[in-house]
Order: C-alpha cells, then sequence, then structure tokens
C-alpha cells in the first residue's frame, strides 16, 4: 500500500467515526429532548377502551401498546404473570399506538372479540401467536383464517366475530385513532408505556418483580390515602425501548 492509499483509507477512517459519533450523539440529543408526559384524565381511559376490571379494583393500569411491536410481546408473559395474581385489585385498559403496517387490522380483531366479552382472551392469543400470523408473506386471508381460528379457540361465535370484524372496522379504525391522538396529546410516544393510577408512567419492557413492586406500592399508596388524590407524575425508563 503506497503513501496516497494509505492517507486515504485514514481519511475514511476519521469520517466513519466521526459520522458514527453523530449519529450517537443525535440519538441521545432526541432522547434528552423528548417532552415528558402530560397525563390527562379525560385522555387516559375512554368509554369505548376495552379493559378487564377486577371485582375490588384498586389499582388501575393503562397499556400503550401495539399488538405487532416486538417490546410489547416481550412483556406479555410478565404482564399476565401480574394480571393473574392481582386480577382481582386490578383494572386493565389496554390502548394502541398503531406503529406498524398491521396495528390497526390486530386491533380490529381483538375489538371484535371485546364484543363478546373476550377482548383479554384474543388479546393474550394475538401475542403469542405473533410468529404464525407474521409470517413473511403471509397473505391476508390466510391471516384471518388464523384469527377465525384464534375466535373459535377462545369459545366465541365465530360468524358473530367475522360479521363484526367486517362491519364494524371503520368503527374500530376510529378507536385506535383516537388512542393514538390521545397517546400524542400526552406525550406517550412508545410502547410499551404503562400508566399507574393515572399519575406513574412505566416505560420499557418491565420483569414481573419490577411490575409486582410497582403494583404492591400502589396498593399501598391507595389504602393509605383512599380520600386523597395526587397530582404527581412519576416517570420511571427501567427496561429496554424496543418499538422503533
Amino acid at each position: 500500500m503506497n503513501s496516497e492509499t494509505k492517507i486515504i483509507s485514514i481519511i475514511g477512517v476519521i469520517t466513519l467515526i466521526i459520522i458514527i459519533a453523530g449519529m450517537v450523539l443525535a440519538s441521545g440529543a432526541s432522547r434528552n429532548t423528548s417532552k415528558p408526559v402530560a397525563l390527562a384524565e379525560d385522555r387516559l381511559v375512554r368509554e369505548e377502551s376495552p379493559r378487564i376490571k377486577g371485582a375490588n379494583a384498586k389499582v388501575q393500569i393503562v397499556e400503550f401498546a401495539d399488538f405487532e411491536c416486538p417490546a410489547c410481546r416481550m412483556m406479555q408473559p410478565e404482564l399476565k404473570k401480574l394480571l393473574a395474581e392481582y386480577g382481582d385489585s386490578i383494572d386493565f385498559v389496554f390502548r394502541i399506538i398503531p406503529i406498524h403496517s398491521k396495528s390497526k387490522e390486530l386491533g380490529a380483531v381483538a375489538l371484535s372479540a371485546n364484543e363478546q366479552g373476550k377482548f383479554k382472551e384474543m388479546h393474550d392469543k394475538l401475542f403469542e401467536g405473533t410468529d404464525e400470523w407474521n409470517k413473511i408473506g403471509l397473505k391476508e386471508d390466510a391471516r384471518f383464517a388464523i384469527y377465525d381460528r384464534y375466535a373459535t379457540e377462545i369459545g366465541l361465535d365465530v360468524e358473530k366475530f367475522k360479521s363484526d370484524l367486517k362491519n364494524n372496522r371503520s368503527k374500530y379504525d376510529a378507536i385506535v385513532d383516537q388512542d393514538a391522538s390521545d397517546a400524542g396529546a400526552m406525550n406517550i410516544q412508545s410502547t410499551p408505556t404503562l400508566v399507574i393510577n393515572g399519575e406513574t408512567v412505566v416505560r420499557g419492557v418491565q420483569r414481573y418483580e419490577a411490575l409486582k413492586t410497582i403494583i404492591e406500592s400502589a396498593l399501598a399508596s391507595k389504602s393509605a390515602t383512599s380520600t386523597t388524590e395526587t397530582s404527581t407524575t412519576t416517570e420511571l425508563d427501567l427496561g429496554m425501548d424496543l418499538s422503533n
């Protein structure tokens, strides 16, 4: 390698280092300048938001997620375990931030199941079956055949499910659009994001133990201040943000 070639190679390496450094700095600046959440009671939960409310619910969990989000899928086993343990004490609400190509389609599937009181069951099926319905090259007809099978497996009236999914699609899309609008207005921009009792915001994938600690704290706080409301918002970033 002659001197001229060496100089060109060195310049190339230096240029690459500068580009990578710039990308890292830009990424950090973007993360550091993100706006804090601005929770609003009228935007956090809508009348049409699917929910599973325990008989003695003292803690509300609002999850902002996307069925096609890898991070949301990663957290589902942890959240499912939590809801199984504390189900009677939890009011669980699910909102969708549509950030992937099939977000609205999957939201419509879950909302169709909700018409028959089986939202949570379909919610679980969709997350557990990601590798099936999200297979590369799978056509729309094949995906909908999978949804129909899920409907059968969770005990839905399949014909009603299919009819609701076809005829109410515009209504379901509007619900997802409202979810996205509300999330944006409150500066909730990543999935999964949990809002606990309207005041604690938890971003990213969490392990069961971390979620349990948060719920236990919320239950204790609710018992101690059952007649007092707080406007303090606490933001916790304890996990990984894999939404994009």
